[in-house]
């Protein structure tokens, strides 16, 4: 349980830039994507100004062979789409920005995602291979993954432009064989590993 809770603590992060102004055009819109995608809205808007990387997570042990877990993970960034994007859609250099991803490829023919992620906190290596098109503007799209711990999982990616700032919003739904962890731990490790993998995201626009 320790362990857990250090892996945790090395994946948790600060917000990962300054406030964002927002006209009130913008907020109204940011507010509105807010509401259709969230149902606890207290406080979101303002810390998506801050810069805050908002997750939530919830798993639950289904029955003794089975668990089930949803996410969903939301941001706002003060670059348009279309600049931000140039640099997140290269999936296979991830590696090159996050220390904990020791691989990182994209084949693109498939269109499918492999990453390993591996640190001395972690019990073991964990490997996530997904089907995920590469995202060059603003859409919503879905996304599978294919192979590892949450096989089965489906989600759907929405990037959308608040005039020259954009949204980003992921939300997942899997049920499936048991992990062998408590789902508590799950749930906490899925929502930590979603807000820092988004934070990372972020910081990959501004380069």
């Amino acid at each position: 349980m320790k362990k857990i809770f250090l892996t945790l603590l090395f994946f948790s992060s600060s917000s990962y830039a300054a406030h964002i102004s927002l006209t009130k055009a913008q907020s109204e819109k940011l507010q509105k994507f807010i509401t259709e995608k969230w149902n606890s809205q207290s406080q979101i808007l303002k810390n998506l100004q801050e810069q805050e990387v908002i997750s939530e997570a919830t798993a639950q042990q289904v029955s003794q062979a089975q668990q089930s877990l949803s996410l969903k993970v939301i941001a706002l960034h003060p670059r348009t789409c279309q600049r931000g994007l140039k640099k997140i859609s290269l999936y296979e250099d991830y590696k090159s920005h996050m220390s904990f991803l020791k691989k990182s490829e994209y084949d693109e023919k498939k269109q499918m995602v492999f990453f390993t992620i591996d640190h001395s906190l972690l019990p073991y290596a964990m490997v996530l291979n997904f089907k995920l098109p590469r995202i060059k503007s603003e859409s919503v799209t879905h996304y599978t993954f294919t192979h590892g711990l949450f096989k089965n999982l489906q989600g759907e990616i929405h990037v959308q432009s608040i005039d020259n700032r954009c949204v980003y919003f992921m939300r997942a739904q899997w049920l499936g064989e048991s992990t062998n962890l408590n789902a508590s731990i799950v749930e906490a490790f899925a929502q930590t590993l979603t807000k820092i993998g988004l934070e990372h995201l972020m910081r990959i626009a501004n380069l």
